[in-house]
Parts: C-alpha cells; sequence; structure tokens
C-alpha cells in the first residue's frame, strides 16, 4: 500500500500508517496507464474492495482541480479519463 508523506513531527507511528486518499490513488491508477487512460470499471476491477461508489466521485474532483479530463473516448459506454 502506497502511503501518503508525513511531516517530520509525525509520531513513527503515524508515518507507516498512513494510506493514500482514495483520490490520488485513483489518480495514480489513471497515470500507470500510460496514456490508455481509465475508466470507472477499470478502477474498482483494479481496487477489488472498494465500492464504485466510493471510486467514482473522485473522477469530479480530479477533474475540477484540472488534475484529469474526458479524452472523449468511450470503452463500454463510460468515459475514458485520461490525464489533463
Amino acid at each position: 500500500m502506497e502511503t501518503v508523506p508525513a511531516r517530520n513531527t509525525d509520531p513513527d507511528t503515524s508515518k507507516a500508517a498512513k494510506p493514500l486518499p482514495m483520490r490520488e490513488q485513483v489518480y495514480n491508477f489513471i497515470e500507470d496507464q500510460a496514456g490508455r487512460g481509465a475508466t470507472a470499471d477499470d478502477l474498482g476491477y483494479n481496487f477489488g474492495s472498494h465500492r464504485l461508489n466510493s471510486i467514482t466521485p473522485r473522477f469530479a474532483e480530479l477533474r475540477k482541480a484540472g488534475r484529469i479530463k474526458d479524452s472523449g473516448q468511450r470503452r463500454d459506454g463510460q468515459i475514458v479519463w485520461v490525464l489533463a
């Protein structure tokens, strides 16, 4: 599991236990697709234990932040998201 960088003032136990927020996991997954992009189903399959309703809102957050965009393509009827 990837972790968020900890502050120098954080106790050692906190440094080891901070999981990446779902938003960053979604962004990293799209980034790792090397231009292929990713759909909600791609992420659901990759994150297996997470429900789509915890994943798909992250697309809107990342889009509003200007980090991802709709590629204009569809795969299995779903938006293919790519890095902005």
